[in-house]
C-alpha cells in the first residue's frame, strides 16, 4: 500500500514519518484534528481497543507520553517547517531609524502622581 503524502508527513521529522505505517498517521492526522479515539475509531470503521493500540504505538514512536506532549510535538515541527520555508520579511518590515514617539501624560494621569521633585 502507498503511504500518504499528508501535511503530516511533511511535517514530522522524515525518520519519525517513516516509522509510521499508513494507518497509523490516519489516526495521528485525526487525533491532531480533535477527534476522541472513539470518534477516530467511528471514522476509520475500527474498535475503539484498535485505535487505542495505534495511539499507544504512536506515543512510542514519537517519543510522547500524552495527547498534549503529541500536539506540542507536531506544534515544534511545524513551526521549524515553517520557519524553513517562509521566505525573508520585506524591508517594509524593518525597524525604522526614528526615535520613538513619547507622549505627555494625560492630565489626569498627572493629578494622580504626586510631583516628585527634589
Amino acid at each position: 500500500m502507498a503511504r500518504p503524502s499528508t501535511d503530516i508527513t511533511r511535517t514530522l521529522a522524515p525518520r519519525e514519518a517513516q516509522a509510521l505505517s499508513s494507518r497509523q498517521l490516519e489516526t495521528l492526522e485525526m487525533l491532531l484534528g480533535g477527534l476522541s479515539e472513539k470518534q477516530v475509531a467511528t471514522a476509520m470503521e475500527l474498535s475503539v481497543h484498535t485505535v487505542h493500540v495505534y495511539v499507544k504505538s504512536l506515543y512510542v514512536a514519537l517519543g510522547v507520553n500524552s495527547r498534549a506532549e503529541l500536539m506540542a510535538l507536531f506544534l515544534r515541527y511545524a513551526l521549524a517547517a515553517e520557519r524553513t520555508t517562509t521566505p525573508a520579511r520585506s524591508s517594509t518590515l524593518a525597524p525604522r531609524n526614528t526615535a520613538p514617539t513619547v507622549r505627555p501624560a494625560s492630565p489626569a494621569r498627572a493629578r494622580l502622581r504626586p510631583d516628585r521633585r527634589p
